[in-house]
């Protein structure tokens, strides 16, 4: 299955994001969701809830349309490579 972003929200009142991927897992197969996050600022990148990129190593656009178009280059086109 090619990856497929499941959800795209915002994450905080003032800022940030929350998106999901779909996946199939490398070991199993089973399709499996990826949680990934960034701060109210739209920095630094949490996966699964661990913080795995520093604020000045992740930025996503604050505008929805451009984040999610990024996110989309990211983890889908390059199939969950970041």
């Amino acid at each position: 299955m090619k990856p497929r972003i499941t959800y795209f929200d915002e994450y905080h009142t003032n800022g940030g994001w929350i998106w999901g991927v779909e996946a199939d897992d490398s070991i199993t197969g089973a399709p499996t969701v990826t949680q990934y996050r960034t701060n109210s600022n739209s920095e630094g990148l949490w996966i699964d809830g661990q913080q795995r990129l520093g604020t000045t190593q992740y930025r996503l656009d604050t505008d929805r349309k451009k984040a999610r178009a990024q996110v989309y280059r990211q983890y889908v086109r390059n199939e969950g490579e970041l």
